[in-house]
């Protein structure tokens, strides 16, 4: 999926000076209802919570140091809830909520820590 923000896919080659190159663009997706992320999902999830509170679960056994980022679009009193699964944890609790406009959060998978997956807040 290609658009105006974001022109290259992951994989396309790029000559800069002679020289070849590969360049991964951020793939993104837009959800208005709750959505579980799959393993093969996209890297950033664009949460449009007009319609009501949504949900949006992290994929139940993540590779080691993926990169999710949930951003909350819309301009309502409405959240968006990240969650981590059953017992995984975000920064040690289960969920983390977006309640502003325009909130985001950027998550790390580090793996296994005491036989749970683990994911950190990192900055945008």
């Amino acid at each position: 999926m290609r658009n105006e923000r974001f022109p290259l896919m992951q994989g396309d080659l790029v000559n800069s000076r002679g020289s070849t190159q590969i360049h991964y663009r951020p793939q993104w997706m837009e959800k208005t209802a709750n959505y579980t992320i799959a393993d093969i999902d996209t890297v950033w999830i664009f949460a449009d919570a007009t319609a009501g509170n949504m949900t949006i679960t992290l994929p139940a056994a993540p590779d080691d140091r993926r990169v999710i980022g949930v951003k909350k679009i819309d301009g309502t009193a409405n959240t968006v809830t990240v969650d981590s699964g059953v017992g995984n944890k975000i920064d040690g609790a289960r969920t983390k909520v977006l309640a502003a406009s325009m909130a985001a959060t950027q998550l790390l998978c580090v793996g296994k820590r005491g036989g749970i997956y683990q994911w950190w807040t990192v900055p945008n």
